[in-house]
């Protein structure tokens, strides 16, 4: 999936954190856009791929989970997080728990590379096309969305192989040996449309985007204000010293804003002015703990309003020869829902938020800090 999405996590923002600079690289010149584009490109792979390798049990044990449908009675069921990373490690050893982390990954380098070349491309043009600035809500939004339904449709066949890896037993009709092995078994017995299997929910997901970024970009505004989660960026200005106090007058001759001078005899005839200051208030930015709580917050929550697609993507997903038992993503919402009832669309959620969470805080907080260093 996307960026934007879930599969490589975390970032639905590639901007960055020096206050929108960074996102109008398209209109600052093609040598400093291309830099750009590259610095981002290599903090999105690098902040996934850790963020991939620290989680993959989690996203193991969340895909099996996710994958268990009623009727399923010739192995017996997964229990809980811990009881599948248990029995995973029991059964299989601990290289059962990072099963399709390879094709992870090799997928993240290419979805970031195609993910901001697009998402620079579609904002300015957006941009120039509506009137509006670069960093307005709504072109970050589209833009981002478009972005990863290209980095969808371009790396989707890593994610197809990655579940399949993830999920693989000895009841499955597919047993795969490595990435290259389950590219060319899927492309030899279920032809390109297999690879391209999930898509279509994977397009729903990207509604996950409209949820996340606006939510993580408010909440960095708002903690820039807090001081434990915000720095100066620089020295404040040399302060000078106070005026001299303004004369007393006559308060029928000032506005409400002045201040009464109660040491004067008639102090309720006489006020004196408040004197005003130019001085600007330091500007703040965000700290690394005001990163964590903001990506932390906004992915809890667009996590657990789209993770239903989820559930139907894996389903889909691992479905090698037929008869098929869902149709499509109708036809699988319906099934689901008939035989195991709404409560099934959420197995593994507690999983995923145990790996999406900490996924996203470390991926956001690898990035920003990387963008901001590189």
């Amino acid at each position: 999936m996307s960026p934007a999405v879930t599969q490589p996590s975390a970032v639905s923002n590639p901007t960055s954190s020096d206050g929108g600079k960074t996102t109008a690289t398209g209109q600052g010149g093609g040598g400093a856009g291309s830099r750009q584009n590259l610095k981002n490109t290599f903090a999105g792979a690098a902040a996934g791929c850790v963020s991939s390798i620290v989680t993959c049990p989690l996203d193991v044990a969340k895909t099996r989970l996710q994958n268990q449908a009623k009727g399923h009675v010739r192995i017996p069921l997964y229990q809980g997080t811990f009881g599948t990373l248990r029995r995973i490690a029991v059964e299989e050893g601990v290289r059962g728990l990072y099963r399709g982390l390879g094709p992870t990954v090799m997928g993240y380098l290419p979805t970031w590379a195609i993910y901001f070349a697009t998402y620079d491309s579609l904002k300015n043009s957006l941009a120039q096309h509506t009137g509006r600035s670069v960093n307005h809500p709504l072109v970050h939004i589209l833009s981002a969305m478009g972005a990863g339904a290209t980095s969808s449709i371009s790396t989707n066949p890593l994610w197809v192989i990655k579940t399949r890896l993830m999920t693989q037993n000895q009841t499955t009709a597919y047993r795969y040996t490595n990435t290259l092995h389950a590219f060319q078994s899927i492309l030899q017995q279920e032809g390109w449309r297999g690879l391209y299997k999930g898509l279509g929910t994977s397009m729903i997901g990207l509604t996950h985007v409209v949820i996340h970024f606006p939510l993580y970009e408010k909440l960095k505004l708002w903690l820039r204000t807090v001081p434990y989660f915000s720095t100066v960026k620089e020295e404040p200005p040399f302060l000078p010293p106070p005026p001299p106090p303004l004369p007393l007058q006559r308060a029928d001759t000032l506005g409400d804003e002045a201040d009464l001078d109660r040491t004067h005899p008639e102090a309720y005839r006489y006020i004196r002015p408040m004197p005003h200051s130019d001085t600007p208030m330091p500007d703040r930015a965000i700290n690394s703990k005001g990163i964590l709580l903001s990506s932390t917050l906004s992915k809890l929550t667009a996590s657990v309003i789209t993770y239903p697609h989820e559930v139907i993507r894996t389903r889909l997903q691992n479905q090698a020869r037929p008869p098929f038992r869902y149709l499509g993503i109708g036809h699988a919402v319906q099934t689901i829902f008939a035989e195991e009832g709404w409560l099934a669309f959420y197995k593994g959620l507690g999983t995923n938020l145990l790996r999406t969470v900490p996924a996203s805080a470390v991926t956001l907080l690898t990035y920003e800090l990387l963008v901001r260093y590189l």
